[in-house]
Protein backbone atom coordinates (compact mmCIF):
# COMPACT_ATOMS: atom_id res chain seq x y z
CA UNK A 1 0.00 0.00 0.00
CA UNK A 2 2.55 2.41 0.86
CA UNK A 3 4.32 1.83 -3.23
CA UNK A 4 1.67 3.28 -4.90
CA UNK A 5 0.94 6.22 -3.03
CA UNK A 6 4.78 7.08 -3.61
CA UNK A 7 4.59 6.34 -7.44
CA UNK A 8 2.94 9.49 -8.17
CA UNK A 9 5.03 12.12 -6.24
CA UNK A 10 8.10 10.37 -7.04
CA UNK A 11 6.87 10.95 -10.88
CA UNK A 12 5.62 14.23 -11.12
CA UNK A 13 8.15 16.13 -9.07
CA UNK A 14 11.67 16.23 -9.10
CA UNK A 15 13.50 14.39 -6.55
CA UNK A 16 16.97 13.18 -6.37
CA UNK A 17 17.87 9.37 -6.65
CA UNK A 18 19.48 9.92 -3.62
CA UNK A 19 16.49 11.25 -1.67
CA UNK A 20 14.68 7.81 -2.63
CA UNK A 21 17.35 5.73 -1.99
CA UNK A 22 17.40 7.21 1.58
CA UNK A 23 13.72 6.59 1.83
CA UNK A 24 14.47 2.56 0.52
CA UNK A 25 17.29 2.47 3.27
CA UNK A 26 14.57 3.46 6.22
CA UNK A 27 11.92 1.18 4.95
CA UNK A 28 14.30 -1.63 4.47
CA UNK A 29 15.68 -1.59 7.99
CA UNK A 30 11.88 -1.73 9.17
CA UNK A 31 10.95 -4.54 6.77
CA UNK A 32 13.74 -6.69 7.98
CA UNK A 33 13.27 -6.05 11.61
CA UNK A 34 9.14 -7.16 10.53
CA UNK A 35 10.58 -10.23 8.89
CA UNK A 36 12.43 -11.17 11.46
CA UNK A 37 15.79 -11.59 9.35
CA UNK A 38 19.29 -10.28 10.32
CA UNK A 39 20.23 -6.64 9.86
CA UNK A 40 23.16 -7.46 7.42
CA UNK A 41 20.18 -9.31 5.11
CA UNK A 42 21.44 -7.33 1.07
CA UNK A 43 18.95 -5.70 -0.17
CA UNK A 44 19.16 -7.99 -3.11
CA UNK A 45 17.88 -10.95 -0.90
CA UNK A 46 14.76 -8.60 -0.70
CA UNK A 47 14.49 -8.12 -4.38
CA UNK A 48 15.59 -10.24 -6.14
CA UNK A 49 13.11 -11.37 -9.17
CA UNK A 50 15.28 -14.54 -10.47
CA UNK A 51 15.08 -16.61 -7.02
CA UNK A 52 13.37 -19.78 -6.70
CA UNK A 53 10.90 -17.86 -3.86
CA UNK A 54 10.51 -14.23 -4.48
CA UNK A 55 9.33 -12.34 -1.44
CA UNK A 56 6.44 -10.01 -2.99
CA UNK A 57 8.70 -6.97 -2.10
CA UNK A 58 9.18 -4.33 -4.72
CA UNK A 59 12.33 -1.76 -4.49
CA UNK A 60 10.94 2.11 -4.69
CA UNK A 61 14.25 2.55 -6.42
CA UNK A 62 14.20 0.31 -8.99
CA UNK A 63 10.25 1.21 -9.09
CA UNK A 64 11.69 4.99 -9.45
CA UNK A 65 13.99 5.03 -11.86
CA UNK A 66 11.54 2.61 -14.01
CA UNK A 67 8.53 5.29 -13.82
CA UNK A 68 10.80 7.96 -14.43
CA UNK A 69 12.28 6.00 -18.10
CA UNK A 70 8.76 5.28 -18.59
CA UNK A 71 7.85 8.90 -18.37
CA UNK A 72 10.99 9.90 -21.15
CA UNK A 73 9.11 7.70 -22.96
CA UNK A 74 5.75 9.19 -22.93
CA UNK A 75 7.32 12.54 -23.62
CA UNK A 76 9.99 11.69 -26.28
CA UNK A 77 6.67 9.91 -28.21
CA UNK A 78 4.12 12.71 -27.52
CA UNK A 79 1.67 14.13 -30.19
CA UNK A 80 1.50 17.50 -28.19
CA UNK A 81 2.70 19.77 -30.54
CA UNK A 82 3.73 22.44 -27.40
CA UNK A 83 5.86 19.23 -25.32
CA UNK A 84 7.93 18.27 -29.22
CA UNK A 85 8.51 22.34 -28.85
CA UNK A 86 9.49 22.72 -24.74
CA UNK A 87 11.45 19.57 -25.28
CA UNK A 88 11.18 19.27 -21.04
CA UNK A 89 13.92 17.36 -19.00
CA UNK A 90 13.80 15.10 -16.29
CA UNK A 91 16.15 15.98 -13.59
CA UNK A 92 16.85 12.87 -11.29
CA UNK A 93 20.27 14.46 -9.37
CA UNK A 94 23.45 14.24 -10.23
CA UNK A 95 23.96 10.70 -9.25
CA UNK A 96 21.48 8.72 -11.53
CA UNK A 97 20.39 10.75 -14.65
CA UNK A 98 17.32 8.77 -16.45
CA UNK A 99 18.70 9.79 -20.46
CA UNK A 100 22.16 8.09 -19.99
CA UNK A 101 20.97 5.25 -18.05
CA UNK A 102 18.19 4.94 -21.01
CA UNK A 103 20.57 4.96 -23.59
CA UNK A 104 23.08 2.24 -22.04
CA UNK A 105 19.92 0.33 -21.76
CA UNK A 106 18.92 0.45 -25.73
CA UNK A 107 16.43 2.57 -26.00
CA UNK A 108 12.92 4.07 -23.73
CA UNK A 109 11.02 1.29 -24.22
CA UNK A 110 12.37 -1.25 -21.84
CA UNK A 111 14.08 -0.66 -18.43
CA UNK A 112 16.12 -3.99 -17.23
CA UNK A 113 14.04 -5.92 -19.46
CA UNK A 114 10.86 -4.65 -17.68
CA UNK A 115 8.74 -3.32 -20.32
CA UNK A 116 7.70 0.42 -20.19
CA UNK A 117 4.79 0.09 -21.86
CA UNK A 118 2.55 -2.10 -20.07
CA UNK A 119 0.59 -4.60 -21.45
CA UNK A 120 -1.47 -7.86 -20.55
CA UNK A 121 0.49 -10.44 -21.73
CA UNK A 122 -0.38 -12.81 -18.80
CA UNK A 123 -1.37 -16.36 -20.07
CA UNK A 124 -4.29 -17.34 -18.13
CA UNK A 125 -3.63 -21.39 -17.39
CA UNK A 126 -7.73 -21.74 -17.32
CA UNK A 127 -7.96 -20.56 -20.58
CA UNK A 128 -8.94 -22.84 -23.50
CA UNK A 129 -11.84 -24.74 -22.18
CA UNK A 130 -14.88 -24.23 -19.59
CA UNK A 131 -15.51 -27.27 -17.52
CA UNK A 132 -13.10 -26.70 -15.15
CA UNK A 133 -14.11 -28.68 -11.88
CA UNK A 134 -12.39 -27.73 -8.02
CA UNK A 135 -11.51 -30.78 -5.52
CA UNK A 136 -10.07 -30.21 -2.48
CA UNK A 137 -8.48 -32.72 0.67
CA UNK A 138 -11.27 -31.85 2.86
CA UNK A 139 -14.03 -33.85 3.85
CA UNK A 140 -16.90 -31.82 2.72
CA UNK A 141 -15.98 -31.29 -0.82
CA UNK A 142 -15.51 -33.43 -3.44
CA UNK A 143 -13.10 -36.08 -3.91
CA UNK A 144 -9.95 -35.69 -6.24
CA UNK A 145 -9.93 -37.16 -10.11
CA UNK A 146 -9.38 -40.96 -9.87
CA UNK A 147 -5.74 -40.64 -11.14
CA UNK A 148 -5.30 -38.75 -8.42
CA UNK A 149 -6.81 -41.05 -5.70
CA UNK A 150 -4.78 -43.94 -7.47
CA UNK A 151 -1.47 -42.00 -6.05
CA UNK A 152 -0.52 -41.75 -2.35
CA UNK A 153 0.08 -38.40 -3.19
CA UNK A 154 -2.97 -35.67 -1.80
CA UNK A 155 -2.65 -32.22 -3.17
CA UNK A 156 -4.57 -29.71 -1.01
CA UNK A 157 -6.41 -28.51 -4.26
CA UNK A 158 -7.06 -29.75 -7.93
CA UNK A 159 -8.45 -27.44 -10.90
CA UNK A 160 -8.87 -29.99 -13.44
CA UNK A 161 -10.97 -30.17 -17.39
CA UNK A 162 -12.10 -33.41 -18.26
CA UNK A 163 -12.42 -32.68 -21.70
CA UNK A 164 -8.46 -31.41 -22.36
CA UNK A 165 -7.31 -33.66 -19.73
CA UNK A 166 -5.61 -30.54 -17.53
CA UNK A 167 -4.85 -30.32 -14.11
CA UNK A 168 -3.66 -27.80 -11.85
CA UNK A 169 -2.40 -28.97 -8.37
CA UNK A 170 -2.81 -26.58 -5.65
CA UNK A 171 -0.30 -27.40 -2.41
CA UNK A 172 -0.56 -24.93 0.70
CA UNK A 173 1.98 -24.40 3.38
CA UNK A 174 2.36 -22.44 5.80
CA UNK A 175 5.51 -22.62 7.44
CA UNK A 176 7.59 -19.81 9.48
CA UNK A 177 8.94 -17.28 7.20
CA UNK A 178 12.38 -17.40 7.06
CA UNK A 179 11.43 -21.36 5.40
CA UNK A 180 9.12 -20.82 3.01
CA UNK A 181 11.58 -20.97 0.62
CA UNK A 182 12.73 -24.27 1.80
CA UNK A 183 9.48 -25.50 1.90
CA UNK A 184 8.62 -24.00 -1.51
CA UNK A 185 11.40 -26.31 -2.94
CA UNK A 186 10.19 -29.71 -0.90
CA UNK A 187 6.58 -29.53 -1.87
CA UNK A 188 7.53 -28.94 -5.84
CA UNK A 189 10.21 -31.82 -5.48
CA UNK A 190 7.37 -34.11 -3.57
CA UNK A 191 5.15 -33.82 -6.75
CA UNK A 192 7.75 -34.04 -9.28
CA UNK A 193 7.54 -37.76 -9.58
CA UNK A 194 3.93 -37.34 -9.63
CA UNK A 195 3.87 -34.67 -12.53
CA UNK A 196 5.86 -36.78 -14.77
CA UNK A 197 3.41 -39.82 -14.29
CA UNK A 198 0.12 -37.81 -14.97
CA UNK A 199 1.90 -36.20 -18.31
CA UNK A 200 3.05 -40.08 -19.89
CA UNK A 201 -1.01 -40.89 -18.71
CA UNK A 202 -1.74 -37.60 -21.64
CA UNK A 203 -2.42 -35.38 -19.01
CA UNK A 204 -0.97 -31.70 -18.92
CA UNK A 205 -0.44 -31.50 -15.11
CA UNK A 206 0.91 -28.18 -12.97
CA UNK A 207 2.28 -27.81 -9.66
CA UNK A 208 1.65 -24.39 -7.72
CA UNK A 209 3.50 -24.98 -4.57
CA UNK A 210 2.37 -21.84 -2.82
CA UNK A 211 3.54 -20.32 1.06
CA UNK A 212 1.59 -18.03 3.60
CA UNK A 213 3.92 -17.42 6.73
CA UNK A 214 2.38 -18.28 9.92
CA UNK A 215 2.76 -14.66 11.07
CA UNK A 216 0.98 -13.57 7.79
CA UNK A 217 3.31 -12.65 5.46
CA UNK A 218 2.18 -14.50 2.09
CA UNK A 219 5.05 -15.82 -0.40
CA UNK A 220 5.12 -14.04 -3.59
CA UNK A 221 4.66 -17.46 -5.48
CA UNK A 222 0.71 -17.11 -4.20
CA UNK A 223 0.63 -13.78 -6.11
CA UNK A 224 2.13 -15.19 -9.14
CA UNK A 225 -0.10 -18.10 -9.26
CA UNK A 226 -3.32 -16.33 -8.27
CA UNK A 227 -2.18 -14.21 -11.64
CA UNK A 228 -1.81 -16.88 -13.37
CA UNK A 229 -5.15 -17.74 -12.86
CA UNK A 230 -6.66 -14.32 -14.12
CA UNK A 231 -7.99 -12.96 -10.22
CA UNK A 232 -5.96 -9.94 -10.49
CA UNK A 233 -6.55 -6.50 -9.60
CA UNK A 234 -8.87 -5.63 -6.85
CA UNK A 235 -9.92 -9.17 -6.18
CA UNK A 236 -6.09 -10.26 -6.03
CA UNK A 237 -5.67 -7.83 -3.41
CA UNK A 238 -8.63 -8.97 -1.22
CA UNK A 239 -7.52 -12.41 -1.35
CA UNK A 240 -3.99 -11.85 -0.46
CA UNK A 241 -5.37 -9.81 2.40
CA UNK A 242 -7.72 -12.58 3.62
CA UNK A 243 -4.73 -15.10 3.04
CA UNK A 244 -2.83 -12.59 5.16
CA UNK A 245 -5.51 -12.38 7.96
CA UNK A 246 -6.36 -16.56 8.33
CA UNK A 247 -2.97 -17.18 8.60
CA UNK A 248 -2.45 -15.24 11.12
CA UNK A 249 -5.91 -15.27 13.15
CA UNK A 250 -5.46 -19.10 12.76
CA UNK A 251 -1.44 -18.77 14.27
CA UNK A 252 -3.08 -16.63 16.66
CA UNK A 253 -5.95 -19.20 17.87
CA UNK A 254 -2.87 -22.02 18.05
CA UNK A 255 -0.74 -20.08 20.23
CA UNK A 256 -3.82 -19.08 22.53
CA UNK A 257 -4.61 -22.70 23.16
CA UNK A 258 -1.37 -24.21 23.27
CA UNK A 259 -1.57 -26.06 26.53
CA UNK A 260 -4.99 -27.03 25.44
CA UNK A 261 -4.51 -31.38 25.76
CA UNK A 262 -6.63 -31.66 22.61
CA UNK A 263 -4.08 -29.93 20.33
CA UNK A 264 -1.09 -32.67 21.32
CA UNK A 265 -1.13 -36.02 19.77
CA UNK A 266 -0.58 -38.77 22.57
Amino acid sequence: MLIPKLLWPLLAYEICSTTVEAIEAKINKFTRRWLGVPPGLKDVAMYCRKAKLRLPLKSILEEYKCGKARLLSMLEDSEDPIVKTVQPTIKTGRKWKVVEAVDEEGGAKSWHGRPVRTTNQIKCLLDGCDDWDVSADLPEWDSHPSIIKETRLRPDIVIHSASTQQLIMVELTVPYENRMEEAHIYKREKYMNLTKELENAGYKAVVMPVEVGARGFVGSSVYDHLTKLSLCGNKRTKALKLLAEIAENSSRWIWSRRNKRFLHKD
